[in-house]
């Protein structure tokens, strides 16, 4: 059905995006309503789940989808979710442990199927045959035409929120989640405009950041100054069908990387993906973070830290960094190319910058906001918020220097969204 309802959209085109409603996909598995479940299982959710009688094995071959619509009640489909994803992590541990030293996939095979056919170790079969990087603590070679496997060390698990917190960033491989999606999403994507102007230079006067490139960039046809970067669909607009999935898509790519929940085993709030375009020519973004200064969040548990999300989704996706905790202080950032199907999350008060290209480019763009940070401004908090707290992301926080005190929080301490207004 979800091949079908991208299929139609696919066709009608984007003359219809802002009407867009959600469409029925699945029934959920939690209350059993065919609503828009717009959130996929993971694949440690499952089997957590066929564990506790919920799911059935066959479960393991297919997309189980769940909603979100009835958050107020007891019953809800988000509490009987935190309570099974609770369990799966259980079953992730003792799924690595089941293959701990093995290194051929016929090997982990046998150990899975020795233990009565657990549901641990089926699960970290189905993870190898996916080529989910879950098994990276044993990794796979062909078995040497049925030789007994010779136990090997292995490597450690690559903890990536780990990563990100220490040095700001870190980069993983989503290009086979990529491809194997793009019969769905490619054509609507493609066809979408992006409207949404995104800042390209600063206010010489106040240093607020501006939706136009510096006068020497030229100006348009209009006379007004040029506009090299873009991004949409923007808040007020209706959700696109490919915006629905590909949110969903990396949702579910960072659960499955540990990158999803915070440090009370919450799942963190986020928002739609946006697409971003960058128009040949244009300038070198100024140094900024997205969801707070630049080294602001220094001390925070490292799963409570809000994430950005940048997805290539073409080659030679490029952007500016300046690595934590130290890198603001650098004069030169790095740069990091990115091939197609690269996945770059950071951490939300790192320094970056958008780079300029030589021709036509287009990549997708994502915030994954913190109960743990309370806005505005942006400071960790101690005690975890209720409900999101209005966000405009419109805001950004540009920063020239490494200190606390950023130049992003302008004289009296009024950040650019009350400033502007004055």
């Amino acid at each position: 059905m979800l091949t079908e309802v991208l299929e139609q959209s696919a066709a009608a085109g984007e003359r219809k995006a802002k009407k867009l409603k959600p469409q029925k996909l699945a029934d959920c598995v939690f209350c059993g309503k065919n609503v828009h479940c717009s959130r996929v299982l993971t694949r440690w959710d499952v089997e957590a789940g066929i564990r506790e009688g919920i799911l059935v094995p066959s479960a393991r071959d297919m997309e189980t989808r769940w909603c979100d619509s009835n958050s107020a009640f007891d019953t809800s489909c988000r509490k009987r979710y935190n309570k099974l994803h609770a369990s799966a992590a259980a079953v992730e541990s003792e799924a690595l442990d089941a293959v701990k030293g093995l290194t051929h996939s016929c090997a982990i095979l046998k150990a899975a199927k020795g233990s009565c056919g657990s549901a641990a170790g089926a699960a970290v079969v189905a993870a190898a045959h996916a080529g989910a990087t879950v098994v990276a603590a044993a990794p796979l070679a062909a078995c040497p035409g049925g030789t007994a496997d010779q136990p090997q060390p292995t490597a450690t698990p690559r903890d990536y929120m780990k990563e990100i917190g220490e040095t700001g960033y870190a980069v993983l491989d989503a290009s086979k989640l990529l491809e194997r999606g793009k019969g769905q999403w490619r054509s609507p994507y493609d066809k979408y405009q992006c409207k949404g102007a995104v800042f390209d230079s600063l206010c010489p006067t106040t240093g607020a950041p501006l939706k136009c490139a510096p006068p020497e960039c030229g100006v348009g046809k209009n006379g007004a100054r040029r506009q090299f970067r873009w991004q949409g669909p923007e808040a007020k607009q209706g959700k696109l069908a490919w915006q629905y999935l590909m949110s969903s898509m990396i949702i579910n790519f960072l659960h499955d990387h540990g990158l999803m929940t915070d440090s009370e085993g919450k799942e963190k709030w986020w928002h739609y993906v946006q697409k971003m375009h960058s128009e040949p020519g244009g300038p070198l973004q100024p140094k900024h973070a997205d969801s707070a200064p630049v080294g602001h969040l220094r001390g925070m548990d490292y799963s409570n830290l809000p994430l950005v999300v940048l997805w290539a989704t073409e080659d030679d996706t490029e952007i500016h960094i300046w690595p934590y905790p130290n890198g603001a202080n650098l004069h030169h950032p790095n740069s990091l190319r990115l091939k197609r199907g690269d996945m770059l999350v950071m951490r939300g008060d790192l320094a970056h910058a958008g780079a300029s290209y030589g021709a036509a480019h287009w990549r997708l763009h994502m915030y994954i906001d913190s109960r743990w940070v309370k806005d505005l401004p942006p400071v960790p908090a101690s005690t975890p918020l209720e409900k999101p707290e209005p966000k405009d992301h419109a805001i950004t926080y540009v920063c020239d220097c490494s200190s606390p005190q950023c130049e992003c929080w302008l004289p009296e301490g009024r950040c650019y969204k009350q400033l502007l207004k004055l």
